[in-house]
């Protein structure tokens, strides 16, 4: 049986029907806190979910994709 390994991703504003309902107001307040200026893409979250199958010594990982949000 292959080790079992745990690896979580923290996704921060991304670009799907979950934030449509925020009004442009709010999109650009948000936006404006990012460092990267932009919300993350639903392709980018998926890279990483790929990233974390793929890399067998990956365990225990914490991966934030927040645009360094969380750094600020």
């Amino acid at each position: 049986m292959p080790p079992l390994r745990a690896n979580a991703i923290l996704p921060g504003y991304i670009d799907t029907p979950m934030i449509e309902g925020f009004s442009q107001g709010r999109k650009e307040d948000l936006i404006a806190q990012i460092p990267l200026r932009r919300f993350g893409k639903p392709a980018e979250v998926a890279d990483a979910i790929m990233f974390l199958l793929h890399n067998e010594y990956a365990n225990n990982c914490v991966l934030k994709l927040d645009g360094g949000l969380s750094a600020v």
